[in-house]
């Protein structure tokens, strides 16, 4: 059987953190082939680094994920900034937002965006 990361707010503030660091976007996806994640019977969500240098394993699959952050997670966007921002990881944040982003060698600008 699969085994994952605990979906906790250590193991996901670790995850966005290196995944920044490493210049990528941190996405989390909540749905395949129209259905939940799951990993056995417990929620789950998968953590995709996207972009970057690669430098970073880039993707981790996180279980017994409550429903109530997997509905957060679908009715919005910006997963990690919001994440960040639920978590109450400001310091965190400030860091993960002082990278850039880097894709196939190019380099787009720092994330300027307020988190609502």
């Amino acid at each position: 059987m699969l085994e994952g990361k605990e979906w906790n707010k250590e193991n996901v503030k670790n995850f966005i953190v290196a995944c920044r660091k490493d210049e990528g976007i941190p996405m989390f996806k909540t749905r395949y082939a129209g259905g939940r994640i799951k990993v056995g019977d417990k929620n789950s969500v998968i953590g995709v680094c996207w972009g970057g240098y690669n430098r970073f394993p880039n993707s981790v699959v996180f279980v017994n994920v409550p429903d109530e952050d997997i509905e957060f997670l679908e009715r919005g966007t910006g997963d990690w900034l919001r994440l960040m921002e639920r978590f109450d990881l400001k310091k965190e944040l400030k860091e993960a937002k002082r990278h850039g982003i880097r894709i196939k060698g190019f380099r787009l600008p720092k994330i300027l965006r307020k988190v609502p």
